[in-house]
């Protein structure tokens, strides 16, 4: 589609009426109604509302021959895809991201144009000083009959996005990565007073001598850690690249990249890492995602992991679950009795005279013991595996259980670990 440029008047222009203004935006594109909202959407989770500066709720467009790209940021995280259009528009301009997004939804599905419009405007001392350009720039949606106008702002005052330097740079399968996540994503924790705590750790170890690389993550909220552990062969290993990275990444946008990760596709998902951000390309649409890492040291959470159990006990996992679930509705905590070959499960509120009281058939090895724990969140942990049987490890040192998936597959190492009450320390309530 070609775009009829009209020259400049000798005289002043009619109020409106708008012709070539150079450097100005300038043109129309052609796009989808739906297409155009789920980029919006894409984009929109680095759209501030309640922020102190204007700027931040707008969405940046940058029109070029064939393409538009979406650009939003918070300062922190940047979101950017590109969508192709028809037309020759060109030009960059700030629109208020709500109402073009509400405005472009409430449209029925339809092809939709996108006008660009720019008229000169007398300059003040003021707009010399902040270097604004000498025109106005407005957007208008054309769709059958109907036609709106949404006016532009300096794209000059919208935060400059900068390309990552001297990065590292790491490929992972979509399916791999979101699974990942969404393991760990319940154990961090959600407190903003504690960055570290409030971030998911992220470990890439690349290929050894045996040509096995392997990712780490771990999430914790200072009482319960999970750690997912992952080996890879072959060309899945030698994606990762050749140096060891250990990175934080906030937990909200661990919730944002969750959610836009698609466990069904198995496209590679680039990672490029420096010492204060990272950067996400090959997410559905195009969407890449720029992020600030979280910059504070990671609590060592590896004493909990591995430890030579003092006794070990394998039992049925959807068993095990039902019965806690049962128990939850008598009282918050629950005493689990170790026998031989049985699992006994106790709880008692003397306040409201309730109790319960259930037994499982389990693979008991190592000395008898009766431990406290918290339902709910022994529930969480038993609801993060998949595998039949789950193996619950107590070790004596630091007093805590490491659970893990019975014959869970190499690619699937889950382990959690949480601290429990001895039998002297229970309180019931």
């Amino acid at each position: 589609m070609t775009t009829e440029l009209l020259e400049p008047p000798v005289s002043a222009p009619a109020p409106g009426l708008s012709y070539r203004i150079p450097n100005a935006p300038f043109g129309r594109a052609i796009i989808s109604s739906v297409m155009l909202t789920k980029a919006l959407d894409a984009v929109g989770f680095c759209v501030e509302t309640n922020n102190t500066l204007p700027v931040l709720e707008r969405v940046q467009l940058t029109f070029t021959p064939g393409s538009l790209m979406l650009h939003t940021s918070n300062l922190k995280n940047t979101a950017t895809l590109t969508v192709p259009v028809d037309g020759e528009a060109e030009g960059v301009l700030l629109i208020p991201y709500k109402i073009l997004r509400d405005l472009v939804k409430a449209l029925p599905e339809q092809p939709l144009m996108l006008l660009l419009t720019s008229t000169e405007r007398a300059m003040s001392v003021m707009d010399i000083a902040q270097k604004r350009p000498p025109f106005d720039t407005k957007l208008e949606l054309v769709a059958d009959a109907e036609r709106y106008a949404l006016p532009g702002e300096d794209a000059n005052t919208f935060p400059k996005y900068k390309p990552l330097l001297d990065y590292r740079s790491v490929q992972v399968s979509e399916s791999l990565l979101a699974n990942l996540l969404a393991t760990c994503l319940p154990f961090i924790h959600t407190d903003d007073a504690r960055p570290a705590m409030n971030a998911l750790k992220l470990q890439i170890d690349p290929p050894a001598h045996d040509d096995t690389a392997t990712i780490t993550l771990i999430g914790s909220d200072g009482h319960v850690a999970c750690r997912r552990v992952v080996h890879l062969e072959g060309k899945e290993a030698a994606r990762l690249g050749f140096l060891t990275q250990t990175v934080l990444i906030p937990r909200q946008m661990v919730a944002v990249l969750a959610k836009k990760l698609d466990g069904s596709r198995e496209e590679p998902i680039t990672i490029r890492t420096t010492e204060s951000r990272a950067e996400v390309s090959g997410l559905a649409g195009g969407l890449v995602v720029s992020l600030r890492l979280t910059d504070q040291k990671y609590p060592d959470t590896n004493v909990l992991f591995g430890n030579a159990p003092t006794t070990t006990v394998i039992v049925g996992r959807p068993e095990l679950i039902h019965t806690l679930e049962r128990l939850g509705l008598v009282n918050l905590y629950v005493a689990m009795t170790v026998g031989t070959n049985k699992l006994t499960l106790e709880g008692d509120n003397l306040d409201l005279a309730r109790s319960g009281r259930a037994s499982l058939y389990a693979d008991t090895e190592g000395p008898g013991l009766t431990i406290g724990m918290m339902v709910a969140r022994f529930l969480t942990v038993l609801r993060s595996f998949e595998t039949r049987l789950v193996v619950l490890d107590l070790t004596a040192p630091n007093r805590s259980v490491e659970v893990r998936g019975h014959e869970q597959p190499v690619d699937a190492d889950v382990s959690i670990a949480f601290p429990y009450m001895l039998m002297n320390e229970y309180i019931k309530y």
